[in-house]
């Protein structure tokens, strides 16, 4: 079908479409590019007042049977009461009749109405555009393609185009038209029906036997059981629509929000509502809820994101720099020390030169709290073999209750007994060979576990998830925070020049006070755990600036000893990919400044940060004493990462780091450099930084369990559900972890990794790494794996578990993991 012109300009550069259309000589439907529980198949159709009556009187003639059959098949009502028109007319469609097909699930029909936005007109959009909402996301169709697409509502615009509009924002022209295209920025749950529920329980198949059922025995004068019955089964289902309406009520209390935001538009800051926000605008930062994904583009703040992202403790977002096409998938993957999550909120805000902007990426359903709840509205379907089974195992007792009820009733009419008397006590057959009960049954099962699950604090929109939990065989845990505590201990360091110990070198201990992410706020630091024990054991002070009344500086960091020497922090370095994302702010800029707790109070100031990425396992730090303007540089990361970019490296730090990771301690790398006056570097660039340090040291943490973590494997392990632990940690640290909470192991144990030199997939034993100065791996490979496996439990990298899945094959590595 040829592909009409559009002189729509807003309908170019849309996503990936989804649905395209095909040639059918009897209606010409669309085609969809199949995506699971999305829409595959569409039909247009308008609305026809002749055909609803029609329908109207179908279902009276048929004493309701047809209003039943389409709430079980929708397409049914639609094909009747709606009147279809070719896909080449889809502009005029009031309704597309659309397809889904959920993994593992017959295919759904469902009908969707059109909507045609009035759009005030110039010469870009006389032609008018049609879009329909399919589970709370919309799909608009595109004049020039002659194809509807999946149509977010999320930004697609040049970083450093963002960013010079910072001042001027929207015009209302653009604020319009977005409106119109992404539509307001909520996240809506629909309010249930009650007396749509109440419908929709009544006439599925096991409540319409039941009535059935019941009809038979009061035509029997069986009045009690049936009276039973039909108690039971509406107390049932009361309690299933209850349920249902109280966890919709939970759901839409935890998505309200009605705050008043500061924009700027048209050059000038404006108070609106935040359901008025489009992607694009430029957010002016407060303290309180985000109501919309942000991108950071001036200031810094500090933001609890616990109930989205699960990261208990607040963290630190510094403002994005860099160029390129920006996209909400890349701000999450490039720029996460500058995304801000909507639902998340903001405790501290500290204004750069600009001010504190972002730039709204996404709204409404479009965001990562959208996708969240817009998960838990429309799950996954799923089916279990077992209810399947139990299907197929009832429509063979319906037709063997079937084909008695035709033997008896012609048995009657041979022995002369009146046919309706003959039909009705046939029809007991029927009403025992289907337990009616069945259903009462299994709806009380389901409704006593999830309330006890509500009394553990856990609830559950889905009641069909219940039955999962009986099938579960393996349970893979994270380690810190979940079954170790929230925070680490401060055990001690080993310095490159001595053995462990607790008395820190001074060099050392300015490393540990400076290289963090931390920020301070009302006297409590916030940041990560790790950073938090380090610090306190630097016996240092932080004071985190929020305005500019002490010369450049941001925060300044004093020594608690007799000097007290300050140190300002003058920068952090947000992460890039290409080590382009730079601090706003002007070098000159202090973010921090700790002071030594003693009498003289020596003060240092952080002139930069670059802060931790998992790709490098690394951050690193710019610090300038106060008082004699000497600049280091500290970098502090994994020690395979820190020694990798030092010049000095200990010949035993790889046996020391493994000795350290098999008894527990969780081991950090120091690197410093300080930086020759003579010979200046770009301290806007990582890749200067970080480079040609001196190694420094390890610090040692310890990860203690929570008390109750062994009790709860215990219980898991009586029920016969495997457990397995996944952790970004050091394996060896695991393993550790793992023979403390006494899980079920093989005496042996060994490590999986990739030989850094030859990329080889290698083993050792945990044991041999204690007992030997020089570990010694061997190969390990498809040859050897069931020997291994016999004799071994495997603690595997990620590094060795992409490498195994390439060489083995998943469906191997499946087999030797049962």
């Amino acid at each position: 079908m040829p592909h009409t012109p559009s002189p729509t300009a807003r309908m170019k550069n849309l996503h990936e479409h989804l649905v395209v259309p095909i040639d059918e000589s009897a209606d010409q439907r669309a085609q969809l590019v199949y995506a699971p529980n999305e829409p595959v198949m569409l039909q247009p159709f308008t609305f026809s007042y002749i055909r609803l009556a029609l329908y109207c009187v179908l279902a009276v003639c048929s004493c309701g049977i047809l209003v039943i059959v389409s709430v079980w098949f929708p397409q049914v009502f639609t094909r009747i009461a709606r009147n279809p028109i070719p896909y080449a007319s889809v502009g005029e469609a009031d309704y597309v009749l659309i397809l889904v097909h959920g993994e593992g699930c017959r295919a759904q029909w469902i009908e969707c109405p059109v909507h045609r936005p009035s759009v005030d007109s110039d010469e870009r959009t006389k032609v008018p555009w049609v879009w329909f909402e399919f589970k709370k996301h919309r799909y608009v169709y595109n004049l020039e393609r002659g194809e509807f697409e999946h149509y977010l509502s999320t930004i697609c615009e040049d970083l450093e185009h963002i960013q010079a509009r910072t001042h001027d924002g929207l015009d209302e022209h653009a604020v319009v038209s977005k409106s119109e295209l992404f539509g307001p920025n909520r996240v809506l749950i629909d309010k249930p029906r009650v007396l749509m529920l109440i419908f929709v329980k009544l006439v599925h198949p096991f409540y319409l036997f039941q009535l059935f059922s019941a009809g038979v025995w009061f035509w029997e004068e069986y009045t009690v059981y049936a009276i039973v019955i039909l108690v039971l089964s509406a107390t049932s289902m009361a309690y299933e629509i209850y349920s249902e309406v109280s966890n919709s009520s939970r759901l839409r209390n935890l998505v309200r929000s009605d705050r008043l935001v500061d924009v700027v538009r048209s050059s000038k800051i404006t108070r609106i509502h935040e359901m008025e926000l489009v992607p694009g605008d430029i957010l002016v930062m407060e303290e309180g809820p985000m109501c919309a994904d942000v991108l950071l583009l001036s200031g810094t703040c500090t933001a609890d994101e616990a109930s989205l992202t699960g990261e208990a403790l607040p963290v630190n977002k510094e403002s994005a720099i860099g160029s390129g096409q920006l996209t909400e998938v890349l701000a999450r993957s490039e720029y996460k020390t500058s995304f801000l999550h909507a639902g998340s909120t903001i405790s501290t805000i500290r204004e750069g030169d600009e001010g504190c902007k972002g730039v709204v990426l996404s709204t409404g359903f479009s965001t990562g709290k959208g996708e969240l709840f817009r998960s838990i509205l429309f799950p996954k379907p799923i089916v279990f073999e077992f209810e399947r089974d139990s299907y197929r195992y009832l429509a063979v007792l319906w037709l063997v209750a079937i084909a008695a009820f035709v033997k008896r009733v012609s048995e009657g009419s041979k022995v002369g007994t009146p046919f309706g008397e003959t039909v009705v006590n046939s029809l007991d057959l029927i009403t025992v060979a289907v337990p009616p009960a069945l259903p009462l049954v299994l709806s009380s099962g389901i409704g006593f576990a999830m309330k006890r699950l509500q009394a553990g604090g856990i609830f559950c929109i889905d009641s069909q998830r219940v039955n999962s939990c009986g099938q579960i065989s393996c349970f893979c845990f994270d380690k810190t925070g979940t079954l170790t505590q929230e925070h680490l201990s401060f055990v001690g360091v080993d310095a490159s020049d001595s053995a462990q110990r607790i008395d820190i070198p001074s060099r050392f201990r300015l490393a540990m006070a400076t290289c963090h992410g931390l920020s301070e706020h009302d006297g409590n630091l916030q940041g990560y755990s790790l950073d938090v024990a380090m610090f306190e054991a630097s016996q240092f002070t932080l004071r985190h600036l929020h305005s500019k009344s002490e010369g450049n500086f941001v925060a300044i960091v004093t020594a608690m000893d007799s000097n007290s020497t300050k140190y300002g922090i003058v920068k952090r370095f947000p992460f890039d990919a290409a080590y382009q994302r730079l601090h706003n702010k002007s070098e000159g800029n202090f973010i921090a400044i700790v002071t030594t707790m003693d009498s003289n109070s020596v003060k240092y100031g952080i002139v930069k940060r670059f802060p931790f990425d998992a790709a490098y396992q690394r951050s690193s730090a710019v610090v300038e004493e106060i008082a004699t303007g000497k600049r280091f540089i500290f970098v502090k990361g994994s020690p395979e990462a820190v020694s990798a970019i030092s010049t000095t490296t200990p010949p035993d730090l790889k046996h020391k780091t493994l000795s350290f990771s098999a008894d527990g301690y969780y081991c950090i790398g120091f690197g410093v450099k300080e930086l020759d006056p003579n010979t200046p570097i770009d301290i806007n660039s990582r890749e200067q930084v970080e480079s040609a340090v001196e190694f420094e040291g390890l610090a040692l943490f310890k990860n203690e369990l929570k008390p109750e973590t062994k009790g709860m494997l215990d219980e898991l392990y009586v029920a016969d559900i495997d457990i397995r632990i996944i952790t970004g940690d050091n394996a060896l640290t695991a393993v550790h972890v793992c023979r403390e909470l006494e899980m079920k192991m093989k005496n042996k144990v060994a490590v999986v990794d990739v030989d850094e030199h030859t990329g080889d997939t290698v083993y050792v034993s945990v044991d041999n790494v204690k007992k030997s100065d020089v570990v010694k791996w061997t190969n390990l490979n498809a040859s050897n794996m069931d020997v291994v496996l016999a004799e071994y439990d495997l603690a595997i990298t990620g590094a060795a578990l992409d490498r195994l899945q390439r060489d083995c094959g998943t469906d191997t590595l499946g087999l030797w993991s049962n």
